[in-house]
């Protein structure tokens, strides 16, 4: 494969893109690892050095999707263990270490399985001796794995555990990318440029900006108010330009801007070889720059799980911790909110974050969102920029601008509003001319810092008795900028206690922290300061059906959004986010003191509406609940499966009642997913959730016939 950029995408705004561009990226990411590996298997030469070759590329290019992939193995290989025979355990276990010869973990996993079924020692110490010989270092799980219990006291053993514990040695020919000059304004991504940074734990290219060439005098070639002060300014030494700024387009030149328009701005282009590791396309999280960057992607995921880039980046485990890093590493992306933004399905995104810009529409909607960000890049002062940027904190203050600049926001009240901090936003709204002189106009000493969110402690549901599944966890991200719960519990309030007090103070001026209730019902929601600075806070927020979007009540939505600011010289920062996302297919009604009285999870006037089966399952049946007089909770009544069904308080079934209907037995319960439906996902419906009885029996008694609460004697041994 070569170096040289692609000759049949030529760089020009308006061209189709080719259907490929569709693609879920991860696919075509793992399918250029496979391909490269057996590229690299098939020369000739010594193992070692075809080892090296392999462990480079695929690190180079393939390496978060590995990391994915080599997870989602094991948890494959784990559930099998006790329901497969064990050869095919093992064979699973071996064909893992095929898979990725140049990983560690495959190999300490393969060991550990042929221990299990009795395999050599001599076998087994081998493979043991090549996962260390790869870089495995976890000496305590080396010392406690129970296979290995007949190895210990072995003197070979005994070498594994010390050369386990000694320090991994490094390659004497480590990969070390170099910087490739930037010419004629092309920052071409190849492999003798592009590494895997492992702080940043993504691949990363490097460039290089040469400081003598001649710099154009126009930041942009158009007639238009601000273009024309950016040029003044820029001419004046009042504006740093875009001289050093990069451009990424990930969708084939479909939504491209025009580089005659953007002279100064250096435009990303992929070899062929990058184009075959699929790092050139759709959401951008596989690939990070040096330099400051902004890009777009104006395609959307498609097929059983088709949804946007923002939306997929939500809802996609990991994929949140990465865009923190890329925002603060100076890169900011857009991308079409599509169809998770419009009147047919109101607003489907389950988050609101800061890390990335969602536009309002679908095709090429991005674009201005684009060129408004790299005028604002354009326009900060340059001590500013440079202050922004050793600091990290570039793209907030761009976010902080852009929403700041927008038509209608006219104050600090318009700014702490709702309205001013959509979940994609629109282009009508963009005033150019607002932002660049917003921008021109910060100085160092007014730069507001980004908000530091940490979760102090939560609410969470009691599994079986307020959320009913097998996942009952309600976290979907937590970031420093922005923390988001699916809410799946039962109960009538979600709280939580955050902590902004891990914000970076610039100064010797303590911080003051604003929490606002952007998208919600503001007085039933309580946010409860713990010191005179709000930097510690505790956040009450009631059971929300769905409501009218803020500025959009033809959108729905059923998130609410908590935005955290702090404030420098005057100037409010971009605003960090806590939000929570409520499942649009349940009916609740709760008492007015909070009692749960039903839910209908199968209530016909919902079911039109749109489900986001990563987040939401499906279950077939609705429950009452009972309380005593005095507001105990009894447990609940079920319909839906069959005849009416009885539970206890402690979400038992019950099998046995006394002569007064009291429960004296029942049977502990179990949630997973229907047997027939366990690949519903793929097909793009929720999956659906069955109860079925356990192994443990629930045993109660009573103190007389006015005691309906009774006692639990035996619980089965749980």
């Amino acid at each position: 494969m070569t170096e040289t950029a692609p000759t049949a995408r030529p760089r020009r705004a308006g061209m189709p893109p080719p259907r490929s561009a569709w693609r879920d990226m991860g696919a075509g990411f793992l399918g250029a690892a496979v391909i490269l590996a057996l590229f690299v298997l098939a020369g000739s030469g010594p193992a070692r050095a075809q080892e090296r070759s392999v462990l480079s590329t695929l690190a180079r290019h393939n390496a978060p999707v590995i990391e994915h992939d080599l997870r989602q193995w094991i948890k494959r290989i784990e559930r099998m263990d006790g329901t497969e025979e064990p050869k095919r355990v093992l064979g699973m276990a071996n064909r893992l270490v095929r898979r990725y010869p140049h990983l560690a973990e495959p190999r300490y996993l393969y060991a550990v399985r042929l221990a299990g079924m009795g395999g050599a020692e001599e076998q087994i110490l081998m493979v043991l001796e090549s996962a260390v010989a790869r870089g495995f270092r976890d000496v305590p799980r080396l010392q406690a794995e129970p296979a290995f219990a007949a190895l210990r006291d072995r003197p070979r053993f005994h070498d594994l555990i010390a050369a386990a514990g000694a320090p991994a040695v490094q390659d004497p020919r480590p990969f070390e990318p170099g910087r490739r000059p930037i010419k004629d304004g092309i920052a071409l991504v190849g492999e003798r440029n592009t590494g895997f940074d492992r702080r940043l734990k993504t691949l990363k290219a490097l460039f290089l900006f040469d400081s003598d060439q001649s710099d154009s005098a126009v930041v942009r070639a158009i007639d238009a108010p601000h273009a024309d002060l950016l040029n003044d300014w820029y001419a004046e030494g009042r504006a740093a330009g875009n001289h050093g700024d990069l451009y990424d387009n990930r969708d084939f030149d479909h939504a491209s801007l025009r580089p005659e328009r953007f002279p100064q701005v250096a435009f990303v282009e992929y070899s062929d070889i990058a184009h075959a590791a699929g790092v050139h396309q759709g959401l951008g999280v596989a690939l990070m720059f040096d330099h400051v960057t902004v890009g777009n992607a104006s395609t959307v995921r498609t097929g059983v799980l088709g949804r946007s880039h923002p939306r997929d980046a939500m809802t996609r485990p990991g994929v949140p911790d990465k865009l923190y890093r890329q925002y603060r590493s100076d890169h900011l992306y857009v991308y079409p909110g599509h169809r998770d933004h419009d009147l047919r399905q109101g607003d489907l995104f389950p988050a609101n974050m800061p890390y990335l810009i969602a536009s309002h529409g679908s095709s090429r909607s991005d674009k201005p969102f684009v060129a408004a960000a790299l005028d604002i890049l354009a326009a900060f002062r340059p001590d500013v920029k440079a202050y922004l940027r050793a600091n990290r904190l570039l793209m907030p203050t761009v976010q902080m601008i852009l929403r700041r600049g927008q038509t209608f926001v006219d104050d600090d009240a318009d700014y702490l509003s709702g309205r001013a901090h959509p979940s994609a936003f629109e282009a009508e709204h963009l005033d150019r001319a607002k932002m660049v002189t917003l921008a021109n106009g910060l100085t160092v000493d007014r730069v507001p810092p980004m908000v530091h969110l940490d979760v102090v402690n939560e609410s969470r549901p009691r599994p079986g008795i307020e959320a009913f599944g097998p996942e009952v966890s309600e976290t979907l991200f937590t970031t420093p900028a922005a923390i988001a719960r699916v809410v799946r519990g039962t109960t009538h309030e979600k709280r939580m206690v955050i902590s902004a007090a891990n914000t970076q103070n610039l100064d010797d001026t303590p911080l003051r922290f604003e929490w606002v209730v952007l998208r919600g019902d503001a007085e039933r929601i309580r946010i409860v300061p713990k010191d005179d600075r709000a930097s510690r806070v505790e956040i009450v927020v009631p059971w929300h059906g769905r409501r009218p979007v803020p500025g959009h009540p033809e959108l729905t939505t059923d998130r609410v959004d908590i935005g955290v600011f702090t404030r420098r010289g005057g100037i409010w920062s971009a605003p960090s986010f806590v939000s929570f996302v409520y499942p649009p297919n349940q009916k609740r009604d709760y008492a007015a003191d909070g009692r749960l009285l039903s839910v209908d999870y199968r209530a016909p006037d919902l079911a039109d509406r749109a489900v986001d089966p990563v987040l939401f399952h499906a279950r077939r049946w609705s429950d009452v609940y009972d309380y005593d007089a005095d507001g105990h909770l009894l447990g609940w009544r079920r319909w839906g499966l069959g005849p009416e069904q009885r539970f206890t308080r402690h979400g038992a079934r019950v099998e046995e009642v006394d002569p007064l209907g009291r429960p004296l037995t029942a049977r502990q319960i179990v949630y997973r997913y229907v047997e027939e439906d366990r690949r519903e996902i793929n097909k793009g419906t929720p999956k659906e959730i069955e109860a079925v009885p356990g192994d443990a029996t629930l045993t109660y008694r009573y103190d007389g016939p006015d005691d309906h609460l009774g006692t639990l004697v035996d619980n089965g041994g749980g």
